[in-house]
């Protein structure tokens, strides 16, 4: 199965920035791509945010990279209640990926599964308010996530409705229900109830249903089958023997091959080899197996860009600003960003020279807006390539290695100081004859 709606795109010519908002590129570049390759299913998908973009989410489409969101559609509480469930034949992009939908279906719905992209209730209601502010609200406000979660839900009903109208099916995506970014616990209350609920509504229009979380997602399997999903898709961060041996039973599994290590910087063989290590490890799986990548895979050797978080009095997490830095663009980023903090940033006060105080000070929105003029004005002075060295591995002998050391001298001072006699320290637990050094 291809999950790369980028390779699908850059096949047909088609950059990022226009690539979403143009129905028939969408499904073409994925017919093509299932033509020249012919995988089993076809996904009709280009980003996670279509649903709160419909919902009045400001999403950025760059030039051959991923989508992200530029603005949540709120920033405060007591604006979730005017929220409205987005109308599929309507609002944002949604009209133009059903119009996709029809166009795969009508191409080549007899001899391939087309499947159209849902996202999660959850995810969605992440990016209505945004990320950090949904961390706060789930600790503090958790009546207020709930509340989100429920118009978030709704828009998904109600596309679901759409894409089963088109004759596809709806494929699952709640991203950030990922243990990487919630707990176990906030999955049970946040994520799971709401996903029931969807899935029960496709499973009475007669289809079954696959779910996909990214990231570490073992300590939920149990939880993502007590949704009702059919089909759980494992990210590449987890192992589909221990998939297997957990939940097997209950639901096909579907995956796991490394997008990026393994189908971007791999060798055909080393493809097959990991294609082939999947099938070893899952191909007896009681309810079947798919074959897949982990996730989506990027468009070239590349590594996600972050405004920095912090760790100290005041913490918060990183910003993503690029979902995806290719290897060769790494200069030029970390060169607009230099540039931008030494025109905008505080070099005065030591305590104050952070990044994320500057995004802080100017807002999300102008910082996107003075990185973007600093990263088009580094771009137009053509440095030379940057080329990342491969990390070579070496294990290096320690200069020192436990010894034991049976002198007397040694034995009188162990006896004295780190266990034996009246004069030994209280609770005294240093075990000196693992740091002696090295005896040539």
């Amino acid at each position: 199965m291809c999950r790369s709606w980028e390779y699908s795109g850059a096949r047909r010519g088609c950059q990022g920035l226009r690539f979403p908002l143009q129905r028939e590129l969408i499904a073409d570049a994925q017919v093509a791509a299932y033509q020249r390759f012919g995988y089993d299913v076809i996904r009709i998908f280009t980003d996670l945010y279509t649903q709160a973009e419909a919902m009045s989410a400001r999403v950025h489409y760059p030039d051959d990279e991923t989508a992200y969101l530029a603005a949540p559609a709120i920033d405060s509480v007591d604006q979730i209640a005017p929220l409205q469930p987005a109308n599929p034949h309507r609002d944002g992009n949604l009209p133009a990926h059903l119009e996709a939908m029809s166009r795969a279906v009508d191409a080549v719905g007899n001899e391939v599964v087309v499947t159209g992209a849902l996202t999660g209730p959850f995810t969605t209601a992440s990016f209505l308010i945004g990320t950090e502010a949904v961390a706060r609200l789930m600790l503090k406000n958790p009546a207020a996530v709930h509340r989100l979660c429920e118009v978030a839900l709704q828009s998904a009903l109600d596309y679901a409705k759409a894409i089963l109208d088109t004759g596809c099916t709806p494929s699952l995506t709640d991203a950030m229900c990922s243990t990487t970014v919630i707990s176990p616990k906030q999955f049970r209350e946040f994520g799971q109830p709401y996903l029931a609920r969807l899935v029960d509504f496709i499973h009475s229009q007669g289809r079954s249903v696959t779910l996909h979380i990214c990231g570490k997602t073992r300590s939920i399997w149990e939880q993502m089958c007590e949704t009702g999903a059919d089909c759980l898709s494992i990210d590449n961060a987890a192992d589909l023997g221990e998939a297997k041996a957990m939940v097997g039973g209950r639901v096909r599994l579907m995956g796991n091959v490394s997008p990026s290590e393994i189908m971007l910087q791999g060798t055909p063989d080393e493809v097959r080899q990991a294609v082939r290590e999947c099938v070893r490890k899952a191909h007896d799986n009681p309810k079947g197996l798919i074959v897949a990548s982990g996730c989506g895979r990027p468009l070239a050797r590349s590594h996600p860009g972050y405004r920095p978080g912090g760790m100290g009095a005041k913490p918060e997490v990183g910003h993503l600003l690029h979902e995806f830095v290719p290897a060769e663009d790494v200069y030029i980023v970390a060169t607009a960003v230099k540039r931008l903090f030494d025109k905008h940033g505080n070099r005065k006060n030591k305590h104050a020279a952070r990044l994320r105080f500057l995004w802080n000070s100017l807002g999300e929105q102008r910082f996107r807006e003075l990185y973007a003029q600093e990263l088009e004005a580094v771009r137009r002075q053509h440095p030379p390539a940057f080329v990342l060295a491969e990390i070579v591995e070496e294990v290096l002998s320690p200069e020192v290695a436990p010894r034991h050391d049976e002198s007397e001298e040694f034995l009188q001072w162990k006896r004295r100081y780190a266990g034996g006699g009246n004069t030994a320290p209280r609770g005294a637990v240093f075990h000196a004859d693992c740091c002696l050094p090295r005896q040539h």
